[in-house]
């Protein structure tokens, strides 16, 4: 019930120095195979949901789906690598995680009219800005002129990618346009979001797998 603390969700897990830390190289490798999934969910939804149902509605079926299904994997992982005993959450709001992505819907018919392309650089475009202002807000921000210059290329990216895509929309398509980009911005936000609420709640769980599976099933 304690209110959200930017410390305490921009800080790292584990805290301290005694736990072994996972490689820098597969910290990327599995960083690159994650962004990699995403991709082929987003793909995979847009089959699933090629229905004469309302599109928005059996999205958000092929989401929850989506979830369920890869909470029970996180479960079988969780349970498999066993670990220390799980403790109660020290902050209320970390278990809600799997609450905040429910939005996350509306990426598969974003998907099918910007395109899988357009729709993931604007996740990747929310939740970076919204990284940054978690970092910043914890007097955690570390930003270099390499970072600075990608993400102001991945902006220019995503409004060439708008401006071309605005003159072959008219009415209702263009204002669906807007809106499933806009949509697509704060799905990012919820993503960073989740992934800092879940970063504290592994602490008190005893391991990523777990959080991740709680996050999920919830």
């Amino acid at each position: 019930q304690s209110p959200i603390n930017p410390n305490e969700l921009g800080h790292a897990w584990p805290p301290s120095g005694n736990a072994p830390l996972m490689p820098f190289w597969l910290a990327c490798l599995l960083a690159l195979l994650a962004g990699s999934s995403v991709t082929l969910q987003v793909g995979a939804g847009i089959v699933l949901n090629d229905t004469p149902a309302p599109k928005l509605a059996h999205a958000a079926y092929v989401s929850v789906g989506n979830m369920v299904a890869g909470g029970l994997w996180l479960l079988i992982l969780s349970i498999l690598q066993g670990g220390p005993a799980p403790a109660k959450p020290k902050y209320l709001w970390s278990a809600f995680g799997g609450l905040v992505v429910l939005p996350a819907f509306v990426c598969t018919p974003a998907a099918a009219l910007l395109g899988t392309q357009l729709t993931l650089m604007l996740l990747q475009t929310g939740m970076m800005t919204s990284a940054f202002l978690f970092d910043w807000s914890g007097n955690r921000l570390q930003i270099t002129r390499y970072v600075s210059l990608g993400f102001f290329m991945l902006l220019g990216a995503v409004c060439m990618q708008l401006l071309i895509s605005i003159p072959d929309l008219y009415g209702s398509d263009l204002a669906a346009l807007l809106g499933y980009s806009v949509a697509a911005l704060l799905v990012g936000v919820c993503y960073t979001l989740q992934a800092k609420m879940n970063n504290r709640l592994a602490r008190d769980l005893g391991s990523t797998a777990r959080a991740a599976a709680f996050c999920n099933l919830t």
